[in-house]
């Protein structure tokens, strides 16, 4: 029948002989490997998951400062005597455009001082303006 091909051994799953797959525990199929390029394996550490949850309830709180705003606006517009909506809708857009910047000064920080201290300087400035609003 012509020459002989080297054959790559298949497994079958589920019975069905359509569904063919290459054997992943085929030496021949694995990448070569030395004890200068060993297996990369990741270590998972708690303390990451730990800050990820403080990144979490900082930007919670900052939505809660920020959706504030919107349960007080009749009261405002009725206080002041306003007759548009717009101005008070406008005092909790500044959320949204004072983030732009503080967000270009925060990656400098996390850059300059790192992940601790960056945190830090997020919390005091999420203090510092939640106290204000």
């Amino acid at each position: 029948m012509g020459e002989a091909v080297d054959e790559v051994p298949l497994i079958v799953r589920s019975g069905n002989e359509n569904d063919l797959l290459l054997d992943p525990s085929d030496p021949a199929l694995l990448p070569s490997m030395t004890e200068e390029d060993p297996v990369k394996t990741y270590k998972l550490y708690t303390a990451r998951w730990f800050i990820l949850s403080v990144l979490v309830l900082l930007n919670v709180s900052s939505g809660i400062v920020w959706i504030s705003f919107a349960s007080v606006t009749d009261e405002v517009k009725d206080y002041y005597s306003l007759k548009d909506d717009l101005p008070v809708n406008l005092l909790s857009m500044v959320f949204f455009v004072v983030s732009l910047p503080i967000g270009f000064v925060g990656a400098w920080v996390l850059d300059t001082w790192g992940l601790r201290i960056g945190v830090n300087f997020d919390i005091l400035c999420r203090f510092v303006t939640g106290s204000l609003a």
